[in-house]
């Protein structure tokens, strides 16, 4: 993959990378693409030039992927911290659908006592 293809990657990924639901969503639909164009080279450039870690990289692509959390017609009622939005794509679609409609899930979810959110290894 030449060098330019890398860099307009590396900016798309980067001006998208925000704080709103709908821009970590957006970012993690970007870094799978890019992946797809760019294969391990992409993983060389998140060490070194992205605004952040491949962890956070690996994040927003678990996130992208989960059917609720990329659902625009959720993001409202969605927390927009990363962290939080990995935690919720543990779990599985209808339950986090109704923990939504419930209220239980909102944006300004944070872990119950005793709940811990898994590491990136247990899920990715």
């Amino acid at each position: 993959m030449d060098s330019q293809a890398t860099s307009e990657w590396l900016s798309r990924i980067s001006s998208d990378w925000g704080s709103t639901v709908a821009s970590l969503v957006e970012t993690g639909t970007i870094l799978i693409m890019a992946e797809d164009a760019l294969g391990d080279e992409l993983t060389t450039k998140l060490e070194n030039e992205l605004p952040f870690s491949p962890i956070v990289a690996a994040f927003l692509k678990r996130i992208a992927l989960h059917p609720i959390l990329k659902d625009p017609s959720y993001f409202h009622q969605l927390p927009s911290n990363y962290n939080w939005l990995f935690y919720l794509s543990t779990i599985e679609a209808d339950e986090l659908s109704a923990r939504i409609e419930s209220g239980q899930i909102s944006p300004d979810y944070t872990l119950d006592p005793g709940e811990r959110p898994p590491t990136p290894n247990e899920h990715i």
